[in-house]
């Protein structure tokens, strides 16, 4: 009996030593072997009034839920907002993010108090879920999509976003609504 248990005694050691190799493999390449995964789950839109508006363009306030799915993480790198009129095309950009509740306990203006600071790229680990308040606002000086004042009518919202995983932005939410002219006055009259 001696004589098999110093024949088989390197073993177990062995084992153990080749399962802790394969878990450091999978822990150093994690994300070469899981996929990045991510689900954008889009919440309220607020319009948002800022304190001294340098053009006439709605400020929007977009709530978005971003949610990994897979077990590598990933970077959410960039996010915008195309809206669709029968005007033309406005382009959105990430201006900032905002503290929400006090947002709201603030009567609704944007301040110093309630932006939490510029809008940056953020990690999502390993089925990680953060919610985010975009601060939304129209670029002013683009090329593609000249500035254009807000007019009552029907508009196509269409959420984009580009994440570390894929070399193209993509389309995450398309919602429809109608912006009255009253909404637009009233807006603009504070």
């Amino acid at each position: 009996l001696k004589r098999y248990a110093t024949k088989y005694e390197f073993v177990f050691p062995l084992i153990i030593s080749a399962i802790a190799l394969a878990v450091s493999l999978v822990s150093a390449f994690k994300n070469e072997l899981f996929d990045f995964n991510l689900r954008a789950v889009p919440g309220e839109l607020t319009l948002a009034l800022p304190p001294n508006p340098s053009h006439r363009s709605l400020a929007i306030i977009y709530a978005v839920s971003f949610i990994n799915e897979g077990y590598g993480h990933g970077i959410v790198e960039a996010v915008a907002l195309k809206i669709q009129g029968a005007d033309g095309v406005r382009m959105y950009r990430p201006v900032a993010e905002v503290d929400y509740e006090k947002f709201l306990q603030g009567k609704r203006l944007l301040y110093g108090e309630n932006i939490r600071g510029p809008f940056a790229p953020f990690v999502l680990g390993s089925r990680e879920a953060s919610k985010h308040f975009i601060l939304l606002s129209q670029e002013e000086k683009n090329a593609k999509y000249p500035f254009k004042e807000w007019t009552g009518g029907k508009y196509r919202f269409e959420f984009w976003v580009k994440t570390s995983a894929d070399s193209r932005t993509n389309l995450i939410d398309t919602h429809e609504w109608e912006i009255t002219q009253e909404l637009i006055n009233a807006y603009f009259k504070g």
